[in-house]
């Protein structure tokens, strides 16, 4: 009787090369509605089927375009400013500053309405790189806020957010503080990482994520977290909210760039998203 030996592929031995052949300007996946054979997908059919299951903004400030560009902008006070400045080494910037006055403010927000999302259909994420080229101070303080917000006003705080950060100098030791508001009724939770001005080619990265119930928020500082907050969250049809990022003086009238920023992130992913409804 001879003996059957058993034939078996060694992971990770098998070379590109050594693949199935594909078309042109293709990847392998699967677009039936149950599990298949990997097939070739061209890159228009997985552009829709994408967008069928996210909605993603990515602004990246254009160098040379003066303006927030897909983002509106409110400022008060005098020498109080929000520009798209040049600078060398990344594709443009929003530069924000607080001005002459004690009370000056900007806030940028995102265009056309600042009630896009509700926490709890989806994933919702944003990051947005950043870097403060000066710290609060008891000679120039200023309160600092970005991430997830539904109010136009810089030095008020927000009614309904999945999330975002907050900063100053008498607060939290300076600090950052990670916050969620449903209704004006707030979570506040005391960081130990401090901001940094930062100087030259150097930013720091904020990313909030809501998972797709709503019930919990993570926190990150250049892809560290912070923490995590499962309590008030905006769940509730009507506490809808959007991005908020401002500055807001409460002492000083130093005028100084204060905030700037490189690229703003969104997405969405839709709670539907793999629904066969949905296949393509």
């Amino acid at each position: 009787m001879s003996q059957v030996k058993q034939k078996f592929i060694e992971n990770n031995a098998v070379s590109n090369a050594k693949l199935a052949q594909m078309a042109q300007g293709t990847v392998k996946g699967n677009t039936a509605l149950s599990t298949g054979n990997a097939e070739d997908i061209t890159m228009t059919k997985l552009l829709a089927m994408m967008h069928a299951g996210a909605w993603i903004k990515d602004e990246d400030f254009g160098q040379g375009t003066v303006g927030t560009q897909g983002y509106a902008s409110v400022v008060a006070g005098a020498g109080a400013s929000v520009l798209g400045t040049f600078i060398a080494g990344v594709t443009g910037i929003i530069s924000m500053a607080t001005g002459t006055t004690a009370t000056g403010s900007v806030v940028v927000h995102d265009i056309g309405t600042t009630t896009k999302h509700l926490a709890g259909a989806g994933e919702l994420v944003c990051i947005v790189k950043f870097k403060l080229n000066v710290l609060s101070n008891a000679t120039n303080r200023f309160s600092l806020r970005l991430g997830f917000g539904d109010t136009t006003t810089a030095a008020a705080d927000n009614i309904d957010s999945a999330g975002y950060i907050e900063y100053s100098d008498n607060v939290n030791s300076g600090n950052w503080v990670y916050c969620t508001a449903s209704n004006s009724t707030r979570t506040k939770v005391n960081s130990t990482v401090a901001p940094v001005a930062i100087t030259g080619d150097n930013w720091m990265y904020l990313k909030i994520v809501c998972n797709s119930a709503g019930t919990q928020t993570d926190f990150y500082i250049n892809n560290t977290l912070l923490g995590s907050i499962t309590t008030n969250i905006p769940t509730t049809a009507g506490r809808t909210f959007d991005t908020k990022f401002s500055i807001a003086k409460s002492v000083g009238a130093t005028v100084t760039p204060t905030l700037n920023i490189d690229r703003i992130y969104q997405h969405y992913i839709r709670s539907d998203a793999n629904s066969a409804n949905w296949r393509l």
